[in-house]
């Protein structure tokens, strides 16, 4: 951090507020000023940054910047006001007016006509696949295709991971797990990688959201998105090869194919807030579900109650003035996605839900983490055990069975429940 400004007089360089969203743009403003100031004052690559805030003395808020070598000596400050962001330029001499300022003036003119000139297509590659148990053995996706600008390449490598024992961990144990990763490849436009990072790993999540909904199965992003100008992204065949040797290839597999309503799916996400927030509700459910099954049951839910809403409004009581209804859009939701005898089963799980959400009652054996139930031979097995494996499961069916509906535009969108 730099030491206050402590120029003897600031000059106006433009008169006016720059004409740039700051919010927005005003990083990327940024960096195009320096590249363009150490172009025409060499020696101005590093510099020095300053926050001023308030005090009695010196009211006004501002930051600014200072060149840490080369001939550059004055003090670039911005000014926050109503109308925008006023740019001054701190000197020590009168006389230093020409040489001090006008680098400065010329470099910020320079870097919004970079501004403006539009931002580069950054591609990327990443990796994606699926996650924990497969019930009905390692999914394989056998041809790849296109969704949504994202080239999703064949499964071509099995992959074999590792990981803790969530229910008995020990030091010198691990889970095997195994799967087969998808390249994906896509880009994205901005000014630098930092920028298009996040755009990329929000694309590729929700694309997770989809196959999990498609497949049944928790997938996720297995290898973050990177530049692929820094290389082509190849999978390997084990995480730690040393614990896979030889490697068994004796594995049940799945083969699945993308299905054609991904695109439009992904549409209707960009245009409906409820369905893309209730994708990637019952998504984080399935990464709960292995540790925290209680407040899995939470998100498989929230998924049917939200999407319910497009089939049951809420009604206004007249004595508080609050909105009831809640318990019904989560029955309206689990009717549309079950038949009569499943719904029958799974109604009664709004109550293990409301004593999670309001009370912290668990119901899936959390508290006993690290010992294996004991079955009786003769009654009923432990709640904790019909929880999991019963009430949970038939929650995540109902969760992914309506989502499959409103993905394919089967539920009605929620303006027409309005």
């Amino acid at each position: 951090m730099a030491t206050p400004i402590t120029a003897t007089m600031y000059v106006d360089v433009f008169t006016a507020p720059l004409d740039v969203d700051w919010d927005e743009d005003g990083e990327e403003l940024l960096q195009h000023m320096w590249a363009a100031l150490a172009e025409r004052a060499p020696g101005a690559q590093s510099h020095a940054f300053l926050v001023h805030h308030p005090t009695p003395d010196e009211p006004a808020f501002y930051f600014g910047y200072k060149a840490n070598s080369g001939p550059l000596t004055s003090e670039l400050t911005f000014l926050p006001t109503d109308a925008g962001m006023r740019v001054f330029v701190g000197i020590h001499d009168e006389a230093d007016v020409p040489a001090q300022v006008q680098p400065w003036s010329d470099a910020i003119i320079e870097a919004t006509k970079r501004l403006n000139a539009g931002h580069p297509e950054l591609a990327w590659e990443a990796a994606i696949g699926p996650v924990g148990q497969q019930l009905r053995g390692v999914q394989r996706l056998q041809e790849g295709g296109t969704v949504a600008g994202l080239e999703v390449g064949a499964a071509t490598t099995l992959f074999r991971d590792v990981q803790p024992s969530h229910e008995v961990p020990q030091f010198n144990a691990f889970r095997a797990e195994v799967s087969y990763p998808l390249v994906v490849r896509g880009s994205d436009r901005s000014f630098n990688w930092r920028r298009a990072a996040p755009k990329a790993a929000e694309r590729l999540n929700r694309l997770c959201a989809l196959l999990s909904v498609a497949f049944d199965a928790n997938w996720r992003l297995q290898h973050t998105p990177y530049l692929a100008a820094t290389g082509h992204l190849v999978v390997p065949p084990a995480r730690f090869p040393e614990l896979f040797n030889p490697p068994n290839t004796n594995y049940q597999t799945q083969d699945v194919t993308l299905p054609d309503w991904l695109g439009s799916a992904w549409e209707r996400c960009e245009a409906e807030d409820d369905l893309a927030t209730a994708l990637h509700a019952h998504h984080q459910a399935l990464a709960m579900e292995p540790m925290f099954p209680s407040h899995a049951l939470i998100g498989y839910v929230s998924v049917i109650e939200g999407l319910g809403a497009r089939l049951a409004d809420l009604t206004r009581c007249a004595h508080c003035g609050s909105n009831t209804g809640a318990s019904r859009r989560f029955k309206a939701g689990l009717a549309a996605a079950l038949p009569a005898d499943e719904y029958a089963l799974c109604v009664s799980a709004y109550g293990n839900r409301s004593t999670t959400a309001h009370a912290g009652r668990l119901h899936g054996g959390e508290a006993t983490t690290g010992a294996i139930p004991s079955m009786p031979l003769f009654g009923p097995q432990p709640a904790s055990v019909t929880f999991r494996h019963q009430s949970l499961w038939r929650m995540r069916k109902a969760s992914r069975e309506l989502l499959h509906r409103a993905l394919r535009g089967d539920l009605g969108s929620a303006d027409a429940a309005e």
